[in-house]
C-alpha cells in the first residue's frame, strides 16, 4: 500500500485552509492531477438540482433560496396525480438520492419508483392562471389556502405553501416564472451527483432525463458544449475514479455527522478529463469500463452501501485509475496513491459517527475515572488512592 507521512510544524499550518489536506498532503496527487486536466466549470454549470428556478438560484440569477419552497405542493406519486387529473401538468423526477443507487437513472428506475408509490413527479406547471385547466387551478388554490410547510415552526416551517420563500421570490421574479407555483421547467443535466456522501461521492447518469432536487447536484452543459454518449460515459469513468473522491475529501465541506458535502463552488473547481482531446481509443476504454462500474453495481445490489463501495472501489474503480494514469501518463504510484489516501480520508469522516465510549457524566453518577499515562517513571496511584480523589457531580452542583 502507498503511505506517507508529511510533518509540519503547528505554526506554519494556515488558518483559511483545511488542515487535514497539509496531514495528508493531497496537493501532491492533485496538482499532478490539474497539469492534464480542466475545470468542470469549463464544460459545465454545477447546480442544486436542475428545475429551472434551483438552477437559477444556484446561480444566484435570483435571490432567493436553494429549495423549491415546499414538498407537500411539488412532490407527487401516481396517487396523487390521479387523485388531482393533473396529468399534464407533473413531470418525472428523482424526489431522494435513495432511488438512485446505481450509477445510471434509467427509465425502468423511474418505472419500479412509480409503480411502488415512491414520489417521482414535480408538480410542473409553466403557465399563466388563465390558460390552466379547473383541476390544475384547483391544486394551486389548495397551496395557497391548505396545504402548509412541513418543516418546523422554529425553522420558519407551517407557513402556507405559496408563502414559502422560494415561492415568494418565483412570485416576484416575473420574467422567469408565472407564479409561484411555477418552477420554469427543466433544465437538461446529463450527469447528477448526490451533494451529502456518507461514503464514496456517486456520480450519475440521468439516462431518465429526470428532473431533481436541491440535495443532488446537476451538471448543466454550457450553452456551446454538445456531448455524444460515449463522452458521457467516459467522464463519468472519471468522475467516479478515486482522483475525483480525493479532490472531493480534500474540498467539500464536512458535515458534523461526517458527511462530505460537494458544493457547487468546489465542483466548478473540480479537475476533469479534457474530453474533447482524448483519443477515441480512450473514449472507449473509459466508457466500457463505466459500462462495467454500472453493471457490477447493479449486480451486487447498489453502490450507496459501504461494503459494496469497497468492493468496488477494490476492483473496477480500480481499473479505471489503473486507466486514467495511462491516459494521461501519470506517476506510476499515483493511481494507488490517490486510492489510499482518498480511502483514509473517508475512513477519517466516518469516525466522527461513530458510537461515543460510555464516558458520558449522567447527573446523580460517580464521576468516571480517566486514566492518564504520564511522563517518567513516576509510580502509579494505587486503586485505593485513586478512589478517595473521585467524587459526585452533584457535590460540585450544590
Amino acid at each position: 500500500g502507498y503511505y506517507r507521512v508529511n510533518v509540519v510544524r503547528q505554526g506554519d499550518l494556515p488558518k483559511d485552509q483545511k488542515w487535514i489536506n497539509f496531514i495528508f498532503n493531497t496537493e501532491e496527487i492533485l496538482e499532478e492531477i490539474r497539469k492534464k486536466t480542466i475545470k468542470m466549470g469549463e464544460l459545465f454549470e454545477p447546480s442544486y438540482g436542475n428545475a429551472t428556478y434551483l438552477y437559477l438560484a444556484s446561480r444566484r440569477k435570483v435571490k432567493g433560496p436553494r429549495n423549491l419552497g415546499t414538498k407537500d405542493f411539488f412532490y407527487f406519486n401516481e396517487d396523487k396525480v390521479k387523485e388531482w387529473g393533473v396529468r399534464d401538468f407533473v413531470y418525472p423526477a428523482l424526489t431522494s438520492s435513495r432511488y438512485a443507487p446505481y450509477f445510471t437513472f434509467t427509465d425502468e428506475d423511474w418505472r419500479k419508483l412509480r409503480d411502488r408509490g415512491a414520489n417521482c413527479y414535480f408538480f410542473m406547471c409553466h403557465k399563466p392562471k388563465n390558460e390552466l385547466p379547473k383541476q390544475a387551478l384547483d391544486y394551486i388554490r389548495w397551496g395557497e389556502t391548505e396545504c402548509r410547510t412541513l418543516i418546523r415552526r422554529t425553522r420558519g416551517g407551517g407557513k402556507i405553501c405559496s408563502e414559502a420563500l422560494a415561492c415568494q421570490e418565483r412570485e416576484k421574479q416575473k420574467q422567469y416564472f408565472y407564479g409561484w407555483y411555477d418552477l420554469g421547467g427543466v433544465t437538461d443535466a446529463p450527469i447528477l451527483a448526490v451533494y451529502q456522501a456518507q461514503y464514496k461521492t456517486r456520480f450519475i447518469w440521468n439516462l431518465k432525463k429526470a428532473v431533481t432536487y436541491h440535495a443532488m447536484i446537476a451538471f448543466i452543459p454550457k450553452e456551446n458544449i454538445q456531448l455524444n454518449e460515449m463522452q458521457i460515459k467516459a467522464l463519468l469513468a472519471y468522475l467516479n475514479s478515486s482522483f475525483t473522491q480525493l479532490y472531493i475529501e480534500s474540498e467539500s465541506r464536512i458535515t458534523g455527522l461526517g458527511v462530505a458535502a460537494l458544493e457547487v463552488n468546489k465542483a466548478e473547481e473540480m479537475p476533469i478529463l479534457d474530453i474533447f482531446n482524448l483519443k477515441e481509443e480512450s473514449l472507449k476504454s473509459l466508457a466500457n469500463l463505466f459500462d462495467k462500474l454500472d453493471k457490477e453495481a447493479r449486480k451486487i445490489g447498489g453502490a450507496d452501501k459501504k461494503e459494496n463501495i469497497m468492493k468496488l472501489w477494490d476492483s473496477v474503480i480500480a481499473e479505471i485509475d489503473e486507466k486514467i494514469a495511462e491516459i494521461l501518463n501519470l506517476p506510476e504510484y499515483l493511481p494507488e496513491a490517490a486510492r489510499t489516501l482518498a480511502k483514509t480520508m473517508m475512513e477519517r469522516r466516518l469516525a466522527r459517527t461513530k458510537q461515543p465510549q460510555p464516558t458520558a457524566i449522567k447527573g446523580a453518577t460517580e464521576m468516571l475515572q480517566i486514566k492518564q499515562q504520564k511522563k517518567g517513571k513516576r509510580r502509579r496511584k494505587s486503586s485505593e488512592q485513586t478512589t478517595k480523589q473521585t467524587t459526585r457531580l452533584d457535590n460540585f452542583m450544590q
